[in-house]
């Protein structure tokens, strides 16, 4: 009888000795843990932290429990995912998968259906990543095939993309290429002394300016261009011209430009149309070449 009170009391002894220290690492370990999300916090895009924190929920017995504001956030993602119709509701999901993970980023469930919102989105590399934490999780066998097989699927996908996207450009390329391009600096010399020099640019939205130079009659006429039109390869450009006559009379007409762009986009061919200020009409033919 003795023996056996002994025995038991010496081994509640020994169980009391032996759980000092669990508890004491424990607490170590949930004190390190706290520093880690603290940090991870100020940020949140440190890998080291993260996988530091996997590594040192794992270790611990028992697991940290997941806390109530994760579980909210996690909740509120997997609902904007399963309601998501556009790329807001995918960036809300990402936002919410997101906050739960920055207090429970040991979540592995969290950082698997992150990595597949991120997928939606198009954003294959930080999906990638996220399945990526998951596996730190140490899942069990099956799922842990299902996520690298995830992941061969969203490289897959991610090249697809690019080379869809690599298809566009080079077709938008081509496409610019063979469009008629009238930017650039035109001239038409008559003789040794006078000449005509077009000025053309296109801003971003593909409107077209211009400017007229005369030469030796620059100095005495003023050119304010009306408007510029654009079909294929052909421009025509009306301007008003003025001048002033002796008395300080404006005298005021009108010319327009119809040019047809060569094949090689080298010169301007059309006419000049003058639109006199006794009534008259003044045709002549113009090809300006680029310079």
């Amino acid at each position: 009888m003795h023996k056996t009170i002994f025995a038991a009391v010496f081994g509640f002894s020994l169980i009391c000795f032996s759980t000092r220290p669990a508890q004491a690492q424990t607490t170590n370990s949930q004190e390190t843990l706290n520093k880690y999300i603290a940090d991870l916090q100020r940020n949140p895009d440190s890998t080291a932290l993260r996988e530091k924190i996997i590594k040192l929920a794992l270790e611990m017995i028992p697991a940290p429990a997941i806390p109530a504001e994760a579980e909210k956030a996690f909740v509120k993602g997997a609902t904007f995912l399963e309601k998501a119709k556009d790329s807001t509701a995918l960036e809300l999901s990402i936002s919410s998968f997101k906050q739960a993970l920055l207090i429970a980023p040991w979540w592995s469930d969290a950082y698997y259906n992150l990595g597949i919102v991120l997928e939606s989105a198009g954003r294959y590399d930080e999906s990638i990543q996220n399945i990526k934490y998951y596996l730190l999780t140490n899942p069990n066998e099956t799922d842990a095939k299902k996520a690298q097989r995830k992941i061969a699927a969203i490289e897959a996908e991610k090249e697809l993309a690019q080379a869809e996207e690599t298809a566009k450009k080079r077709a938008e390329e081509e496409k610019k290429a063979k469009e008629p391009h009238f930017e650039g600096t035109w001239e038409q010399q008559f003789d040794n002394m006078s000449k005509e020099q077009f000025k053309i640019s296109r801003d971003s939205f593909g409107n077209y300016t211009a400017t007229l130079q005369e030469t030796p009659f620059s100095d005495d006429l003023i050119f304010v261009l009306k408007n510029i039109r654009v079909n294929g390869r052909n421009i025509r450009l009306t301007q008003v011209e003025w001048s002033y006559d002796n008395n300080g009379n404006r005298q005021e007409w009108e010319v327009e430009f119809d040019l047809i762009l060569s094949d090689d986009g080298k010169t301007l061919d059309g006419r000049r149309v003058n639109y006199m200020l006794n009534g008259n009409i003044a045709v002549t033919q113009r090809t300006y070449h680029r310079r």
